[in-house]
């Protein structure tokens, strides 16, 4: 039977902001300004951005294939100062009250990303994807399957996950669908940093999560392929 095939792509951004605002209060007006500042900074750094690219494809053949794919990019970024635009200062009776704008320039992404995944992986099959770095970055894979997260990369054995370029999986990994169900909906997540992560052996979904999260944004990058396991 001929297979008819969908292809749709939708990309949604957040749109990077270059100008912050902040307050700072002290009796000391210098030290008032640069609490403002330091505000500032802090108010850009803490803003999370998201890229989101989705796909969906339907297939109509002897066994009537449908799939949908999502791959989601974490895009946190940090800020340095690059000039005051403007301030105003309050005098109050017992203190100062410094209000600035500034321009900040945004940090640099890091070159690290997940090709090549399949959508659809068959139960018991070697699941194959590539994992891409264009600088040296430490990089931990997770299988994700509902509450439950599973450390695939680095294992034991692993002298070094720092890779500057391109990973390849010597085990492989093994796509397998719990018993009970035909279907199962799982996520790869890599997570891509600048700095070493230490996770247990035995850790929940929310404290590695909390491990993440300790990175500085400016050194961490996250992203996730949804993908499907059917059973043959």
């Amino acid at each position: 039977m001929k297979t008819l095939a969908i292809l749709c792509l939708a990309v949604c951004t957040n749109v990077y902001a270059d100008v912050s605002f902040g307050t700072g209060e002290d009796r000391d007006c210098n030290i008032a300004r640069a609490s403002a500042i330091s505000d500032a900074l802090e108010n850009y750094a803490v803003k999370e951005f998201e890229v989101k690219k989705q796909y969906v494809c339907k297939e109509r053949n002897a066994e009537g294939i449908e799939c949908q794919y999502i791959k989601k990019t974490e895009i946190e970024s940090a800020g340095t100062l690059r000039k005051v635009l403007n301030e105003t200062v309050k005098d109050r009776r017992d203190s100062c009250v410094v209000e600035v704008k500034i321009e900040v320039e945004q940090g640099r992404q890091l070159a690290g990303d997940i090709l090549n995944a399949q959508e659809i992986a068959l139960d018991g099959k070697l699941y194959r994807f590539d994992v891409i770095t264009k600088e040296p970055l430490y990089v931990y894979l997770f299988s994700v399957y509902g509450d439950k997260m599973h450390m695939m990369y680095p294992y034991d054995g692993i002298k070094s996950n720092l890779i500057d370029g391109r990973l390849t999986l010597p085990r492989g990994w093994h796509a397998v669908v719990p018993d009970g169900i035909n279907e199962s909906k799982e996520t790869l997540m890599a997570v891509f940093t600048k700095h070493k992560i230490t996770f247990r052996s035995s850790m929940t979904r929310d404290e590695i999560y909390r491990q993440i999260s300790s990175v500085p944004i400016y050194s961490r990058r996250v992203v996730y392929h949804n993908f499907v396991i059917r059973r043959i």
